[in-house]
């Protein structure tokens, strides 16, 4: 490796240069008072000096000059800018003196040393709104696993075997997802979808990633539930992204079709990639479900918990690009739940019991999160101690 190689990269204005030093000067503004017969001074702090960041820059090469003009007009523009110090990241700054150092005898190089200082207020950086990256994430997760999947060449009496055996197991998610206790017309475009990817599935398996597509479109239509996914209840929310995963890490037993032993090898292999194919896209699908505003605490964890074991379990078949979407979905579903506050921040010890209604409405809450909160049961009849 030449010593060229080993200069660190910066940046300043989005323009890249070479530097190997840097030098930051920090201090505080004092003001020493010395007074006649006295030999101890009073010492005034008025605070933190501004910070310097001192940087020698490098060009070299048979352009070096071209550069190094290109990187001069940069440090002409008024104003503060991102400087992205080699060293300490990113610094807000301004540049204040520069100077250039060339010679005959160093042909093809020059050190131009630049001294910054800060920059001021720095401009507000937008809060990422967490909600938008997990969903961005499980889509992502979603697309690879539609990309993964492909599959080994059949015949026809192998295609024919196959077809009979995926439509089962189609057949089963439609059942799972139909007793979802989703509301009918949120599920009703899904299960339309899922039929007719049963329907048609010997035409689509043609095209592997048609199939896959197809499948994903299903699964989507479900989880998202287009204008209907704010209608459902925090426990409602639970109780299906739980049968969704429990369908797919436990499908039935169906009955096995045979294949020509000539090709079983290839009919195992594309058998095994369906099912990977539809449980991971389950999984996927559970975990957008799963991102919601939720009225309680058990509800939120009930459904993390469930989804963050569901893709633990996937994640050692997985191959690497799906995995890696995985592990990053596993990571923003977390961050996006465990943000709400669910503490509950008022509590009543109900003696005699009361009316839901009647709770909530002194409790400041609507009916529905009340009973979803507290787990009511009997709402004209609540008693102990409640929490708003």
């Amino acid at each position: 490796m030449a010593w060229q190689d080993r200069l660190k990269k910066a940046s300043f204005r989005g323009f890249e240069f070479l530097t190997d030093d840097h030098d930051t000067r920090y201090g505080h503004r004092l003001v020493v008072h010395e007074y006649p017969k006295r030999d101890d001074p009073e010492i005034e702090d008025f605070g933190n000096k501004s910070n310097d960041y001192s940087i020698s820059a490098y060009f070299i090469g048979p352009d070096y000059d071209l550069e190094a003009n290109g990187f001069n007009a940069k440090l002409n523009i008024p104003g503060a800018a991102w400087l992205q110090h080699p060293w300490l990241g990113q610094v807000w700054v301004r540049a204040h003196e520069w100077s250039r150092t060339e010679t005959n005898e160093q042909g093809g190089f020059c050190t131009i040393k630049i001294t910054f200082v800060p920059g001021g207020r720095a401009p507000s950086v937008p809060a990422v709104d967490k909600v938008d990256v997990a969903i961005d994430k499980t889509n992502a997760l979603s697309q690879a696993i539609v990309d993964d999947f492909d599959l080994q060449p059949m015949n026809n009496n192998t295609l024919t075997a196959y077809v009979a055996e995926a439509q089962q197991h189609i057949e089963h998610i439609r059942k799972a997802i139909s007793v979802a206790s989703l509301p009918l017309q949120w599920v009703n475009a899904g299960l339309g979808l899922i039929t007719e990817v049963k329907t048609e599935i010997a035409t689509l398996l043609q095209t592997p990633q048609q199939y896959a597509d197809a499948l994903l479109s299903a699964v989507d239509s479900v989880v998202t539930g287009a204008d209907f996914i704010g209608n459902i209840t925090s426990s409602t929310r639970a109780n299906a992204v739980t049968r969704i995963i429990n369908s797919a890490l436990s499908p039935a037993d169906i009955e096995k079709s045979t294949a020509p032993e000539a090709l079983n090898a290839n009919f195992k292999l594309n058998a095994q990639a369906d099912a990977a194919l539809r449980t991971n896209l389950l999984v996927a699908g559970a975990a957008q479900l799963a991102i919601a505003d939720y009225t309680d605490a058990q509800s939120r964890d009930l459904v993390l918990v469930k989804v963050i074991k569901a893709i633990d379990t996937q994640l050692p078949s997985m191959s690497d690009d799906v995995f890696n979407q995985a592990i990053d979905a596993r990571a923003a579903l977390i961050d996006v739940l465990l943000d709400q506050d669910l503490t509950p921040t008022t509590s009543r010890s109900v003696v005699n019991p009361l009316p839901a209604v009647v709770l909530a409405y002194q409790m400041g809450i609507d009916e529905a999160s009340f009973n979803a909160q507290n787990n009511v049961a009997h709402p004209l009849f609540v008693q102990g101690t409640v929490y708003g």
